[in-house]
Formats: structure tokens, sequence, C-alpha cells
């Protein structure tokens, strides 16, 4: 197996890389989690001839990479993807690596307990569809119009501050691409929690989300034993599409 290293994939390699990860998800119910359009990606491509049989892929987040891999189906148990992870660690030797997998392929959870993967956390991606957004009611449910918004957009994303008079007491970042906006960085400081500021900044975001008519949904992520957010973000109509679980290599 020949490999190679990229940090762009072109137009073939995405549409090699769809295939694969196509193959391997007809073959188990599990979702690989692979973006095709992120700058920040690595990518470990594998190839026989002109056919692509094993790619991993690592992601940067802070000061770890979250990682992902696909061998396609009739190729497994043959030591591509240990080629893969090996160069990768070449690659990156003093990053650690986060394998991140949605629980449903029997494959990637032997492939874990066989590394000796140890898992850190479950994640919620919730997804809410802005068609079912109605902008009065989402003011009703503003319960601090005390609350003062500051709103400023950088590159593809857009940044919410909150402030108590004058006082900074939250933020929220939200990351646009395409259709869809993913919401990330939502914090309400210490002091304030508690007292209703979290649901009046995210309904405020919302309300400012729900006139940008070019969006079609919003997701975000959350930490599963976070039950106060993940009980908010229901109460504003998202609902839990997948679980995401990050294991520590």
């Amino acid at each position: 197996m020949d490999i190679l290293f990229t940090k762009t994939l072109n137009d073939n390699q995405k549409q090699e890389l769809s295939h694969l990860i196509s193959c391997c998800e007809a073959d188990e119910p599990s979702r690989l989690l692979f973006s095709l359009s992120d700058d920040e990606g690595s990518y470990f491509l594998g190839r026989e001839g002109n056919n692509l049989i094993a790619a991993l892929a690592l992601y940067p987040t802070g000061d770890i990479l979250e990682c992902t891999a696909a061998v396609i189906p009739e190729r497994r148990r043959q030591g591509f993807f240990q080629s893969l992870l090996s160069l990768a660690e070449k690659y990156f030797p003093e990053r650690d690596f986060h394998f991140l997998t949605d629980g449903n392929s029997p494959t990637a959870l032997a492939v874990l307990s066989k590394l000796g993967c140890t898992l850190l956390c479950k994640e919620l991606l919730m997804r809410l569809n802005l068609e079912d957004l109605s902008p009065s009611s989402l003011q009703q449910k503003i319960c601090s119009p005390d609350l003062f918004i500051q709103q400023t957009f950088d590159k593809d994303s857009l940044f919410f501050h909150a402030f108590l008079g004058s006082s900074p007491i939250g933020t929220c970042s939200v990351f646009l691409s395409g259709k869809q906006a993913c919401i990330w960085g939502m914090e309400i400081k210490q002091p304030f929690l508690g007292q209703g500021f979290g649901t009046s900044l995210l309904f405020q975001v919302l309300f400012q989300l729900s006139s940008l008519h070019t969006l079609s949904f919003i997701s975000l992520h959350v930490d599963s034993e976070n039950l106060p957010a993940v009980s908010l973000y229901q109460k504003a109509g998202f609902q839990v599409e997948e679980c995401i679980y990050y294991y520590l290599y």
C-alpha cells in the first residue's frame, strides 16, 4: 500500500474518499465522522494501484487531534489501518489523538479495544430545523429583557457577547457553513449561572439566526452528562440526532 499525506483534498480525492465512506457505512450501521471540507484537516490516503483502500483523517481541536479512519471492508485485518496510524504518529509525535465513533460499528469498537483506548466522554449531536422556529415565540421566551447582546462577525463565524449593564456575562459562537449553523462555545460566567441568562442568550441567538434566510438548520454538540445544557437545548426544540464517543489513544 502506498500512502499519500495531504492537507488539502482535491475533487478526485474527495470523490474517492466519499466512495470509501459509502462502502464502509453500507457494511455496518455506522456513520463515519469524516469532514471533506475542513480546511485544517490532515489526511493519510492508502492506495493500491488506482484504488483508495484506506484513509485516516486528523482534525485539530486545541492541542488534541480528533481522528477517524476507514478501511474498505474486504481488505480489513491486513494491517492497513495500523500503517496509516503509525505514519500519522510520526507526523504528529507530540499530539494526543482522540478517536471518534458513533458507537454503532463493532469493527471500530474492536479496534479501539485492541489499541487500549480509553473512553473519555459521550457527546450528543443535536439539531434544530429553522422552519420549526417562530420568531414571535422566541421573543416571548427571552426571560431577561435587560440582557444586551453585542454581535460581531469574523470570517465564517458569528460571535454573540452578552452584557448585563456594562458587565460581560457570557458568550455564544456560531459557525456558518452553507445552509447550516453550528453553535459552539456557549458559556455563561460562574457568578451568573442559574439565573436564566443562558436561556435568554440562547433564544436571542436563535432569534437572530432565524432572520438569516439562507440557513436551514442549526446543530450543536453537548456533553451527555451536562444535563442542564441538554435540558435547555431540548426546551429550545433541539433533538438528539446521534451520539459521538471520544476515545483517548
